[in-house]
């Protein structure tokens, strides 16, 4: 075998409802990669100290500025699993359940709450659930249906405000990343 000539930056994503497999077939796919002599940094995912599906929940700003004034907000979950902070990855956001919501490391945002969500995607996402939400009912994360989407018109616009809060700090940073004209042609 070959020795790589050079290094590609890449990310291969394994997301898919808990339980399904998705971070066992993360496992089996980093260590295909591993045998062939390619490496690999797969991240280290684990079950969180609480079901975390699906449910409004408080998660707290860590890193000053990414928010402006917000310093807590109600964002929507729906995971099971959390996960270590990459090497020189800042904490941005965080709450008592999962205390990795969110991060920025470089040019990267990393995001596990959903601040992108909209009505029609909740709806969506309960209906095609409703098994896992049954099956988490126990856990004190995990809010009924009817209690999710009675709170959607009280906490959908301020959760679109802070994604576009969010949104703006990181793009405003990528400029230090932006290669120049001259570089391009």
């Amino acid at each position: 075998m070959q020795p790589l000539a050079a290094t590609n930056d890449f990310v291969v994503k394994f997301a898919n409802v808990n339980g399904s497999g998705s971070a066992s077939a993360n496992e089996l796919f980093a260590k295909s990669f591993l045998r062939m002599g390619i490496p690999v940094s797969p991240r280290n995912i684990f079950p969180s100290n609480i079901q975390g599906l699906p449910t409004w929940y408080e998660v707290r700003v860590t890193a000053r500025g990414w928010l402006g004034s917000v310093r807590e907000f109600d964002a929507f979950h729906w995971h099971g699993e959390t996960f270590n902070l990459p090497t020189g990855a800042a904490p941005v956001l965080t709450n008592r359940h999962c205390t990795n919501q969110a991060f920025a490391v470089g040019k990267h945002l990393g995001l596990q709450c959903h601040i992108e969500m909209t009505a029609e995607m909740i709806d969506k996402w309960c209906e095609f659930g409703a098994d896992e939400i049954a099956a988490s009912a126990g856990s004190p994360a995990v809010q009924p249906v009817q209690a999710i989407r009675s709170a959607m018109e009280e906490k959908l616009p301020r959760l679109h405000a802070v994604a576009r809060r969010l949104y703006e700090h990181w793009v405003a940073g990528l400029e230090e990343y932006r290669v120049p004209d001259s570089v391009r042609s």
